[in-house]
């Protein structure tokens, strides 16, 4: 969920190597997001993260939480809705500048699974 946030790979920064692995699971190191992420999706991500399999959401949760959002940004009279769409609206004014499209993300995908199947 971090990519989706800065257009970058998770830990881009660091060599992908034992040192890393035991960084993520002894310290609990994990992906930074970019500036302005909108905190609800934030709340989520990490959520999604956590070393506890039992305390990360469902992906039931996962999709509830992003159609309930969807819906926000599309539009609302609510005030709490509100909040919610202008923080998600401020964060794609920082988003835009990402280097990461979506298409470009299904590519990584399609070319990570074909090196796997060798």
């Amino acid at each position: 969920m971090t990519e989706m946030t800065t257009g970058q790979s998770p830990f881009d920064d660091y060599e992908f190597d034992t040192k890393l692995v035991l960084k993520i699971i002894r310290e609990g190191l994990r992906p930074l997001f970019a500036p302005k992420t909108t905190s609800c999706y934030v709340k989520l991500a990490k959520r999604c993260m956590y070393s506890d399999p039992q305390k990360r959401p469902t992906a039931n949760e996962v999709h509830k939480k992003f159609y309930k959002w969807n819906k926000c940004v599309k539009g609302s009279n609510d005030a709490d809705v509100d909040k919610i769409k202008k923080q998600f609206l401020d964060a794609d004014k920082v988003v835009k500048y990402c280097k990461l499209s979506l298409e470009n993300i299904k590519i990584i995908c399609i070319l990570k699974k074909k090196k796997q199947c060798r």
